[in-house]
This record gives structure tokens, C-alpha cells and sequence, in this order.
């Protein structure tokens, strides 16, 4: 690893200091990068959490270059804007592959993977046709604590947000609630399309050699059900109000299709 880069302790201490999002005046981008002052990198090639903090790419440049003083950046870790964080993502994932534990999902159109109503992770159809990134994550009390919705992120200071990750790119996000009690993540990674097994991608109209894969993780704790989304598998365990637990691997949904379990003329899972 690039030694500038620090440790993940660092980071994440450094996220939560600035209330995870960019802490210069109308800004609050989530999309941070670390910014040495006190020393700067070049003169002292230490990771000094105290003459650090978390900006992002535009105010880091300018931070680079004097913009503020070691005094004010060292205000800023403290008494910086804290008001709610706003980012876009960019991607358009028409034509992509959710991956949700080693369950493909062909996504030409918009799907949703939802638990007895609640919709934990979608792509929907934007007024240009693009498809955006949607989903919400709930702390284990059934408090939200965030949403993204058409690839705009929303996300309150909240004393149940342990860790909020978003890379510069934007092509992976994880967010937690406190004692990493439910997390959800994803990742975009374009991939060539024989990598991804069991998939006719020219049956689908896919016509180029690489699609977005979304590789999608969570843990959603319900009053009713527990879901986790792990690499291999999705667990869902419905024995709070009296049914089973099960484990999902290995579907292939086509653009039209979906993989639902029902009860009783009730949905208890959706994907599709």
C-alpha cells in the first residue's frame, strides 16, 4: 500500500471528526480524501492524526496549496460545517449485473430487492433514461440512516453512524450503524462479460464486452426478519414472526424475471 495512504483506523477517525462529509463552508462532499498539515507529508512522512483531516478532492488541492492556515485547518476539525452531507454518484447502470451473494440480477430495466416491503436496494429509470443507484439503511432500532435516491446520497449527522465510506471515484460505499450492528455496501467494478458465469449476455442484447457489476453486501436487522447479504449467499431468517430461516445462492434473473418467496398471498422477499 502507498504509505501516504493512512492506516484504516486513521481514516475512519478522521471521517468521523468531520461528521463525514468535507467540513469547508457549503460543501460536504462525502467523497474525502486525507490532507497532512502539521507536518505535511513531504517533510515529515508520518500519519499524525492531529495535523490531519478529511477533504475532499477540490479543498484538498487547495489545502496543498496554502489556501488555509495549519490554525484554521485545525479549527475546521472541530468547529467545521457539520449540516447534512450531499454527493452524486455518476454511474448510469443500464445494462448492468447486481450481484447480491452470488445471485445475478440482469438489470436492462429497473429492479428492486425488497423484504416484506421494504426496499433495501433498487435501480430506477431516471427522465433521461439512465438508470440510478437507490437503497436506505436502518440502524437495528428502525431508524434510518441513510438514502440515496437516484444516486443522490442523503445522509444526517447522526450519533448511530459508525463509519461512512465513499471512495473519490464513487464506486464503493459502506455505510454502518454504531457497533457495525447493520451495514450496507456495494461496490461498481466494470467487468468483462466472460468472467461473469451462467449469463448469455448476447441472448440479453448485451453488446459490449464489459458491464457495471454491482456487488452488493448488507445486514438489515427488522422487528420481523433479518437479512444479510453475504459473498456467497443471502440469509434471510423470518423466525420472529414464525416462519423459517433460508438461504438463497446461485439464481440467475433474466431482465424480466424474479426470484419472490411467498406466504400465504404475502411477499416476504423480492429480486427483480
Amino acid at each position: 500500500m502507498n504509505g501516504r495512504i493512512p492506516p484504516v483506523e486513521v481514516r475512519r477517525d478522521l471521517r468521523r471528526e468531520v461528521g463525514f462529509g468535507c467540513p469547508i463552508e457549503g460543501c460536504r462532499s462525502p467523497f474525502l480524501e486525507y490532507h497532512h498539515f502539521n507536518p505535511p507529508w513531504h517533510e515529515g512522512n508520518v500519519h499524525n492524526i492531529e495535523g490531519m483531516i478529511a477533504l475532499c478532492p477540490s479543498h484538498h488541492s487547495m489545502a496543498d496549496r496554502g489556501t488555509w492556515t495549519k490554525e484554521e485547518l485545525r479549527t475546521l476539525k472541530t468547529e467545521g460545517e457539520k449540516s447534512p452531507i450531499k454527493g452524486k454518484l455518476h454511474w448510469n447502470l443500464k445494462n448492468s449485473v447486481l450481484n447480491a451473494g452470488k445471485n445475478l440480477i440482469i438489470a436492462k430495466n429497473q429492479i428492486s430487492l425488497r423484504v416484506l416491503g421494504n426496499e433495501i436496494f433498487a435501480l430506477k429509470e431516471n427522465a433521461k433514461g439512465q438508470l440510478t443507484l437507490n437503497a436506505q439503511l436502518w440502524n437495528s432500532s428502525g431508524e434510518l440512516i441513510i438514502r440515496i435516491i437516484d444516486n443522490d446520497i442523503l445522509l444526517a449527522p447522526n450519533k448511530e453512524v459508525n463509519d461512512f465510506i465513499c471512495n473519490v471515484s464513487g464506486n464503493k460505499i459502506r455505510i454502518e450503524s454504531r457497533k457495525n450492528e447493520t451495514y450496507l455496501e456495494f461496490m461498481i467494478k466494470r467487468e468483462k462479460t466472460k468472467k461473469l458465469e451462467g449469463i448469455s449476455f448476447k441472448e440479453y442484447g448485451f453488446l459490449e464486452n464489459e458491464v457495471p457489476c454491482i456487488n452488493l453486501k448488507a445486514k438489515v436487522i427488522n422487528n420481523a426478519f433479518d437479512l444479510v447479504i453475504q459473498e456467497k449467499q443471502i440469509v434471510l431468517d423470518f423466525r420472529r414472526v414464525g416462519y423459517d430461516k433460508t438461504n438463497i445462492s446461485k439464481f440467475v434473473v433474466g431482465p424480466s424475471g424474479s426470484l419472490n418467496i411467498m406466504f400465504e398471498n404475502q411477499e416476504f422477499f423480492h429480486m427483480g
